[in-house]
């Protein structure tokens, strides 16, 4: 292997150990001489495989060979360092007569800590007699391990993530501790995702005044339990989750900016306008989130507008009076509640106007979001549609997983009907010919999964008005009446609770007094 010895000031050592003048050229073949780290001896290379000079120094050239002549190739050019453990070389050099068992102990640096996955990230093998994991940081007081440019960057090796000192103590990050920390965000201003707030030092939490809602279960007014009773919602259910909204929006707070920028005693009217026209629904929601708020009792509620009503923007849905803390403190959980009931109640009657005249009606799901199945059903409800079930344990639906788990249509109706005898059994086919089965074992409604409408046709011939029959699956609002054309009693549609957007609703603070 032929290769040149570079003049480049890296490749040298320092001056102070480079030959001086009065080298002899003619002795250009004797070894070259490296060393590794700062006190390991010199050693000849035997040239059978490259030299790689990392964390090592060239000690000087060939003796008296100038810089740019040529190794001769295959020769003994350089030899490599001595890489086994410190303890072994002082051994080997004290039988030697070398140095002495006892001298000055080798500096360890850069190998005490080694372990077998360094070996690897510094892209060689493994060296034998080091432990595969764990690092031992026998570093003397107030000196670095020195770091070359393969630890630099995202993905380098950081063990201690450049701590020093004192933080060399606490535990490391989690995870690989290969990939570089986000930076930006100091450790102490990190805060996990939906979980509670720490305690930061320095940081002081507002304390909570007359704008907070009090702890514990509220109790909504008489006059609104009875019209949420006479909507078909629980009025229990519905102050637990009006609390949990409001709870979640001030933390165990207050609204800070309220509090700042608005006097205790400022009383103001504000109204809830639509910005886009629809179908208004959560209504007595938005209220009972006022009231929740309203802690004295002093605001007062007019409501121009009821729940399933068509709306145009800029229509007044609800106005309320009382004191500006709280109409802002109570804003945007109201807002929340009453555009996303609004927008199901709005998408809900755009189905229903399709099917109009066709004897068809359309009907909701499960697909709800999680807590908020009873308002968004009632949503449903406001906008023209009907529900299906509202729990698992309403009404059994016989569905394709359930029939994979029995063994079949028919085994699977009859389990049920056998253990829940007084339960209705709805059940889900895919095939004109489940039909007399599933019929023959007395179904109370059949759904029909993913038919055209050729199909549903011939399906509620088949069924002949035995039991009720249900479209599902596929079905587009432009599609719609094409199905409830077919006969059909049902349209499910998924999309009323999970996909309906939002209806554009603001609240506009009408003047301050």
């Amino acid at each position: 292997m032929a290769g040149a010895v570079s003049d480049h000031p890296r490749g040298l050592p320092r001056a102070r150990n480079r030959p001086g003048p009065r080298a002899d050229p003619g002795r250009a073949r004797l070894p070259l001489r490296v060393r590794w780290g700062r006190d390991r001896p010199g050693r000849a290379y035997d040239g059978s495989r490259t030299l790689r000079v990392w964390r090592g120094r060239l000690l000087r050239r060939a003796r008296g060979q100038p810089a740019g002549v040529e190794l001769p190739a295959g020769g003994s050019g350089v030899r490599p360092p001595d890489r086994r453990r410190p303890r072994e070389r002082s051994a080997r050099s004290a039988a030697a007569g070398g140095r002495a068992a006892d001298a000055r102990p080798l500096r360890r640096e850069h190998h005490a800590g080694r372990t077998a996955a360094d070996d690897r990230l510094r892209g060689r093998p493994p060296q034998p007699g080091r432990p595969r994991t764990g690092r031992q940081d026998d570093r003397r007081p107030g000196r670095r391990l020195r770091r070359g440019p393969a630890y630099r960057g995202l993905g380098g090796y950081q063990p201690g993530h450049g701590r020093d000192g004192a933080a060399r103590d606490r535990p490391g990050p989690r995870g690989d501790s290969r990939i570089a920390l986000a930076g930006g965000l100091p450790r102490s201003g990190r805060r996990p995702l939906g979980g509670a707030s720490e305690r930061v030092p320095g940081r002081v939490r507002p304390a909570a005044d007359d704008v907070r809602a009090p702890g514990g279960r509220v109790t909504l007014p008489s006059d609104l339990r009875g019209r949420v009773a006479a909507a078909g919602l629980d009025p229990s259910r519905l102050e637990t989750l009006v609390a949990a909204a409001v709870d979640e929006d001030l933390d165990g707070g207050q609204d800070v900016t309220s509090v700042a920028t608005i006097e205790a005693g400022a009383r103001s009217t504000g109204d809830v306008v639509a910005r886009a026209g629809g179908v208004v629904a959560g209504l007595p929601v938005a209220e009972a989130v006022l009231s929740y708020v309203d802690r004295a009792g002093e605001l007062v509620v007019e409501r121009p507008a009821a729940d399933g009503a068509a709306v145009r923007r800029g229509d007044v849905l609800l106005t309320a009076s009382g004191p500006t803390r709280t109409l802002l403190t109570a804003e945007r959980t109201a807002l929340n509640f009453l555009c996303r009931l609004s927008g199901i109640a709005t998408a809900t009657r755009a189905w229903a106007t399709a099917v109009e005249g066709t004897g068809a009606r359309i009907r909701d799901t499960r697909k709800t979001t999680p807590l908020l199945r009873a308002v968004e059903k009632y949503a449903v409800r406001c906008g023209g549609g009907v529900n299906h079930r509202m729990s698992l344990s309403d009404e059994a639906l016989v569905k394709d997983n359930h029939v994979i788990a029995a063994g079949g249509v028919s085994n699977a109706f009859a389990l049920v009907r056998e253990r829940f005898p007084g339960v209705p059994v709805q059940v889900e086919v895919t095939r004109l010919d489940q039909i007399d089965d599933v019929l023959a074992a007395g179904a109370d409604s059949i759904l029909l999964d993913n038919m055209t409408p050729d199909r549903m046709r011939e399906a509620v011939r088949m069924v002949g008005g035995r039991a009720t029959v249900e479209a599902s699956g596929g079905l587009t609002l432009e599609s719609a009446r094409e199905v409830a054309e077919t006969g059909v009693d049902y349209l499910a549609v998924g999309a009323l609770t999970h996909s309906s957007s939002a209806l554009d609703i603001a609240f506009d603070l009408r003047e301050a007094r």
